[in-house]
């Protein structure tokens, strides 16, 4: 007997094409930073530092350079990773 199931998948997400604010960031990487460090508490230290760069720059810099940075280094770690 043949399925005759059919999948439907949702366009992309707009929200996912905007750039976020500072404290937009801030807000979602410390969610992040409290997920992941909940399972790997010895990343603490590294996430931290890695936050502080990132408001170092969002203040320094006119928005959203410090995200587009966040976006391709994210973008360049996946690459790395998924090899």
């Amino acid at each position: 007997i043949k399925d005759s199931t059919s999948i439907y998948l949702k366009s992309t997400d707009p929200r996912l094409h905007r750039s976020l604010s500072l404290p937009e960031f801030m807000l979602a990487f410390v969610r992040y930073l409290n997920v992941m460090t909940e399972v790997h508490p010895e990343r603490l230290v590294e996430l931290n530092i890695y936050l502080s760069f990132i408001v170092k720059m969002g203040v320094q810099f006119p928005p959203p350079l410090f995200y587009e940075y966040q976006k391709n280094f994210s973008r360049k770690a996946a690459a790395i990773l998924s090899t």
